[in-house]
C-alpha cells in the first residue's frame, strides 16, 4: 500500500549548476535498528523510521506477540532520504529523527542539491497505537517540488514465524481503502472466522473471559514448557507443540480421563508417517 502526498507546490525543474568532480549522494548506508515499547506493544525500525525498508532485523510493529506493520517507508521524490541524526527517549516510547533530501537529478542533470529540506520524523507508542509526525522545512533559496510517499503492509505473523518458523497454511490478508486518508489492513484466521472483542476500560478492565492476563498466562506456560519440559524444540514440529498446550491450557479444569479422550478424538482418521515425524517431508 502507498499514501503518497505534495509537500509543497509543483514548479517546473530548475537545473542547479554541478562543481567539477562532484560526488553525488543518492542512497543511505546501512541503518542500525532501534526499539520502542509501551505495555503489551513494541515497534522494531530502522534509524530512519522505517519499517522493513532494509535488510538486516526482524522489523515491525507487535501487539501481543502478533506483528501488525511489517513494512512501512518513507520517500521523497521516489527516493530514499539520507540520515543526519536520530534519538531514542530514555523512556523507549519515542524515536526522532532528522532525514534530508538526496541529490535528485532529472534527465541527468541536478534539480535539487542534497541537504536542501529538512525532515523530522516522530515516531511513538502510545496505548497500543504507533503514531507518526512530519515535519519539512526548505533551506534553500526558492521553492521545490517534493511528493511525499508512505509505504506500509502487514503479514499478521506471530513471532515463531518472525523467528524463521514456516507455516503450511496462513489465513487471508486483507488491505480495503476506505477514504483517501483511511486504509483497513485485516486478517481472516484459517476457521473463516475474524473475531474481535473489545473491553470498554471506563466500564471495567474484564468482560468475562476477556482479558489481556488470559493471553499472559499463557504464553508464560509455552515459554516454560519449551524451556523446561521439552529443552529443544524442533522448528519443523513447533506447531504441534503450540497444538499440545493449547490442548493443555483448554482442558485444564478437566482430569487425565478427559485430557486423554480430548487427545483419542483428534487423533482419529490421521496418520503420522516417519519421513514427516523426521521432518524430511
Amino acid at each position: 500500500m502507498a499514501s503518497v502526498g505534495a509537500a509543497l507546490p509543483k514548479l517546473p525543474f530548475e537545473i542547479i549548476p554541478e562543481a567539477p568532480f562532484y560526488i553525488p549522494a543518492t542512497g543511505p548506508a546501512t541503518r542500525p535498528r532501534r526499539t520502542l515499547k509501551h505495555d503489551d506493544t513494541f515497534l522494531v525500525l530502522d534509524s530512519h523510521g522505517d519499517v522493513g525498508a532494509s535488510a538486516g532485523g526482524a522489523d515491525g510493529l507487535f501487539h501481543c506477540d502478533t506483528r501488525f506493520l511489517s513494512h512501512l517507508e518513507l520517500l521523497l521524490n521516489g527516493t530514499q532520504p539520507l540520515l543526519l541524526g536520530s534519538n531514542v527517549r530514555d523512556d523507549n516510547t519515542q524515536l526522532t529523527v532528522d532525514l534530508t533530501n538526496p541529490d535528485v537529478y532529472f534527465d541527468h542533470r541536478l534539480v535539487l542539491p542534497k541537504d536542501t529540506m529538512h525532515v523530522v520524523r516522530t515516531i511513538f507508542l502510545w496505548r497500543d497505537t504507533a503514531y507518526q509526525r512530519l515535519g519539512i522545512q526548505n533551506h534553500g533559496d526558492r521553492a521545490v517540488d517534493l511528493r511525499l510517499t508512505m509505504l506500509f503492509d502487514s503479514d499478521f505473523a506471530d513471532l515463531f514465524e518472525v523467528r524463521g518458523l514456516q507455516r503450511e497454511r496462513r489465513g487471508a490478508s486483507t488491505r480495503q481503502a476506505l477514504r483517501p486518508d483511511t486504509t483497513v489492513l485485516s486478517y481472516k484466521g484459517l476457521d473463516g472466522e475474524f473475531v474481535h472483542k473489545t473491553i470498554d476500560h471506563a466500564v471495567a478492565y474484564v468482560a468475562e473471559r476477556v482479558h489481556t492476563n488470559g493471553l499472559e498466562n499463557f504464553w508464560s506456560l509455552l515459554k516454560r514448557m519449551v524451556k523446561g519440559t521439552y529443552v529443544h524444540v524442533s522448528p519443523a514440529h513447533l506447531t504441534r507443540y503450540l497444538d499440545e498446550e493449547t490442548m493443555r491450557f483448554n482442558e485444564r479444569d478437566g482430569n487425565d480421563g478427559t485430557r486423554f479422550l480430548t487427545t483419542m478424538k483428534g487423533v482419529k482418521g490421521k496418520r503420522l508417517t516417519y519421513k514427516t515425524l523426521t521432518g524430511k517431508e
